[in-house]
């Protein structure tokens, strides 16, 4: 995985352009946590030209330095294997409902996701190992970079979790 050629950030644009109309990558690019009421905007940091940020609800406000530096080193580790990201920020998004999304530039995650890896890592007195956020991460390139087209099915899927979920356990 260390060696793969980089994605051209050209070749995602011209496919997105390929598969979605106007109206269609108006929609999916727009969305954003920002806009929003999730809570306060718990820290930021810039990580090889990715923004990335937290946006937590206040009882977990004081965890978001935990899945910070999970983000940023999420950032750091995948721009040498995949190019620089397609997207110029990546926002970890905690809200009440109980879901895993990878959007275009942010993922969002329920309270209960967020409690439920955070009590593991401060029990452990570690922190985030490879693999939470790894895998919403890369759904920026595949998925939300390159986007899927209804008729060739969820090709995405699988090219996210071989280069997340098996690059972590080869990195153990």
């Amino acid at each position: 995985l260390g060696r793969a050629a980089p994605v051209a950030v050209a070749e995602i644009q011209e496919r997105v352009n390929a598969v979605f109309t106007d109206e269609e990558r108006a929609v999916v690019l727009e969305l954003a946590p920002e806009e929003v009421d999730v809570g306060s905007v718990a820290q930021v940091r810039e990580v090889k030209g990715v923004q990335v940020a937290t946006y937590f609800l206040p009882g977990e406000a004081p965890d978001a330095g935990l899945w910070l530096d999970a983000a940023a080193e999420v950032a750091a580790r995948y721009e040498p294997i995949l190019g620089a990201s397609p997207h110029k920020k990546f926002d970890v998004v905690e809200n009440f409902f109980q879901t895993g999304y990878g959007m275009p530039s942010y993922t969002l995650l329920g309270d209960d996701v967020i409690r439920y890896v955070t009590s593991g890592v401060k029990a452990s007195g570690g922190k985030i190992p490879p693999g939470y956020l790894d895998h919403e991460y890369v759904h920026g390139w595949f998925g939300n970079g390159v986007f899927v087209s209804r008729a060739d099915g969820n090709w995405c899927e699988a090219s996210t979790t071989y280069y997340s979920n098996y690059l972590a356990k080869e990195q153990e």
